[in-house]
């Protein structure tokens, strides 16, 4: 399982210990929810998101050397919603 199966797979499912042993404490975390937060606020929009949703599924993934964009749709009460996500990253250290 590479990094990006695994942070999908943790933040679907609800883990949020998981999803916290991969991002760095310092991330550069910005969305267009509302201005730029920290890794915790990200971790907490996530838990919320995947409690709320009925089912997430991953619908395109492309991957370069240095990140991925990934592109999810959100089964939920009120229909299906498509939310989109790029993740970069470094070596730790």
């Amino acid at each position: 399982m590479d990094v990006i199966d695994f942070y999908v797979e943790s933040w679907t499912n609800d883990d949020r210990d998981a999803v916290r042993r991969i991002l760095a404490p310092d991330a550069d975390v910005e969305w267009n929810f509302d201005a730029p937060v920290d890794d915790e606020e990200l971790v907490h929009t996530l838990h919320r998101i995947a409690v709320f949703a009925d089912s997430v599924t991953v619908v395109s993934r492309a991957l370069s050397n240095d990140g991925a964009a990934l592109l999810y749709d959100l089964a939920a009460p009120f229909g299906t919603a498509r939310m989109a996500s790029f993740c970069w990253w470094r070596e730790a250290g």
